[in-house]
């Protein structure tokens, strides 16, 4: 059974956040509260390059993605109004900075943590890293971008598809 909704479930529905309720039994968590996460995505456009691959790679040279962020903050039972307010003043602020700080710039050059390695999962990990701080309950960032080639259409040309990576740190520092 479903926890009825409190003042920041109905103002995130209303402001389009995604707001997720896991029930748990298949995940070792009966008996206890239902999970509640409250998901936001930004999306930005940046170039990178992964200068540790080889020199052949097009990956080793500077390319542009588009790509997109989102935040999952997660906790036990329902947000308080207070925790509601907060996360969804974080998540505006989260915009700001995504437009400010990685948009339309190359990820190698954004921070020293980025400069060599700069694919998906370090993008992620890396946004972890810059706001967990500001998010007490933020439990996952996951980032897409980059496309892989998943092999011929039917018309022999390459397809292509996004992929996405999942930031979920085993322990919270």
């Amino acid at each position: 059974m479903r926890p009825s909704a409190n003042v920041g479930q109905i103002a995130a529905a209303q402001a389009g956040w995604r707001v997720a309720f896991l029930e748990g039994d298949d995940d070792g968590r009966r008996g206890r509260e239902p999970m509640m996460t409250l998901t936001h995505k930004a999306d930005f456009s940046a170039t990178h390059a992964e200068p540790r691959l080889p020199s052949w790679h097009p990956c080793a040279r500077i390319h542009g993605h588009e790509w997109s962020v989102t935040l999952d903050v997660s906790r036990e039972g329902n947000f308080t109004e207070d925790e509601s307010v907060a996360v969804h003043t974080a998540f505006a602020e989260f915009d700001v900075w995504v437009a400010g700080q990685v948009n339309l710039r190359h990820l190698n050059e954004v921070d020293g943590a980025l400069q060599d390695r700069c694919g998906p999962a370090d993008v992620a990990r890396w946004v972890y890293g810059m706001w967990a701080d500001r998010l007490p309950h933020l439990a996952a960032v996951r980032v897409s971008g980059p496309t892989v080639d998943t092999g011929s259409t039917d018309s022999g040309g390459p397809q292509y598809r996004r992929y996405e990576v999942s930031y979920t740190p085993t322990t919270r520092s």
